[in-house]
């Protein structure tokens, strides 16, 4: 999930992980500039996240 400063979901996406590795890009080129947030969940519970600048 890529969430904005107010913490609205702007874009969402399902990947697979193999041996606990992600290789995947996000298409942000519709996004306004600015600071959001990634998080990276499965279906339980939040792995990771941190912060994506858009320019």
């Amino acid at each position: 999930m890529l969430l904005d400063a107010h913490g609205r979901t702007v874009l969402e996406k399902s990947i697979a992980a193999s041996n606990c590795a992600i290789n995947d890009a996000l298409d942000v080129s519709d996004l306004q500039p600015g600071l959001y947030y990634l998080h990276l969940r499965d279906q339980r519970r939040w792995l990771a996240g941190g912060k994506v600048v858009v320019e």
